[in-house]
């Protein structure tokens, strides 16, 4: 996960207070195939000198198994997330046209740790958009992006036991809705549980159009099938169509609900 880096600093911000704890970087679990690249589209390009920036928060956040180290559990599960989206931890470069593109990579995201002296609900009464900041680190790109990573993740711990995940990343890559479901993700990995809703990092119908020949011959190939299924129906008459109820007693759905039911251990926001 790369070499852990004493970052022991203070951010005071009024009533509350910030201790860094630490600073690594963590890469995929496996090797990622070379030579992949992710090309950006004028949008994202427009969008380059922002960023996105969001805060969970947790008021008990459960381990995994036996172990009793959150932070480390989480740090495990990213990484397997990084696997299936490198892009994420990819870097920027120029391609011959002056353009960004993303070359993934495993050089992986920056992980900051971090303290804060006070519980969450109090943290909650006292802090403000700017201390909220201060729990989802983002540092600017340098004269040199191809070394500066594009995500950012910060865990800080509260006294009590609460614990925030702040999820920094440029806009240039990623919109709220698809860091929303990378985070979406990363929780269902993280509880050995199965993806539903994968992120997207370009909206369909911004991608170039298909070749105009290829849609021409799917749309005949299609309407043929239609035709044919259409003509079959037609020679079945109404025997082609039946219609079938069944009936369950709701004792006889209470007695198979057991049978079928998953226990997932989860995290509690």
């Amino acid at each position: 996960m790369g070499e852990e880096v004493p970052a022991r600093t203070s951010m005071k911000m009024g009533k509350e207070k910030v201790q860094m704890q630490s600073k690594l970087t963590v890469v995929p679990s496996k090797a990622v195939a070379p030579g992949k690249l992710y090309p950006l589209s004028i949008l994202d390009h427009m969008m380059q000198l922002h960023n996105v920036r969001l805060v969970y928060y947790y008021r008990e956040a459960l381990t995994m198994g036996a172990s009793t180290d959150v932070v480390m559990d989480l740090k495990v599960s990213l990484s397997r997330v990084l696997s299936n989206y490198p892009a994420v931890c990819g870097r920027l470069q120029r391609r011959g046209d002056g353009n960004w593109e993303i070359k993934c990579s495993d050089a992986g995201v920056r992980v900051l740790e971090a303290k804060v002296d006070m519980t969450l609900e109090k943290w909650f009464e006292v802090a403000d958009r700017d201390s909220e900041l201060k729990l989802c680190h983002w540092e600017s790109l340098g004269p040199d992006p191809y070394i500066s990573s594009l995500f950012y993740v910060q865990f800080t711990e509260f006294e009590g036991g609460g614990l925030a995940i702040g999820l920094s990343c440029g806009h240039i890559l990623t919109d709220p809705s698809c860091t929303t479901l990378i985070m979406k993700a990363w929780g269902e990995i993280h509880l050995q549980a199965q993806v539903l809703h994968q992120p997207f990092f370009h909206p369909r119908g911004l991608k170039s159009r298909p070749n105009k020949l290829q849609v021409m011959t799917a749309t005949k190939y299609y309407k043929s099938t239609f035709k044919r299924e259409m003509a079959t129906s037609s020679d079945q008459g109404d025997e082609a169509y039946k219609t079938i109820i069944f009936k369950f007693s709701d004792e006889m759905v209470q007695q198979c609900v057991p049978r079928f039911r998953v226990k997932i251990t989860s995290m509690s926001p």
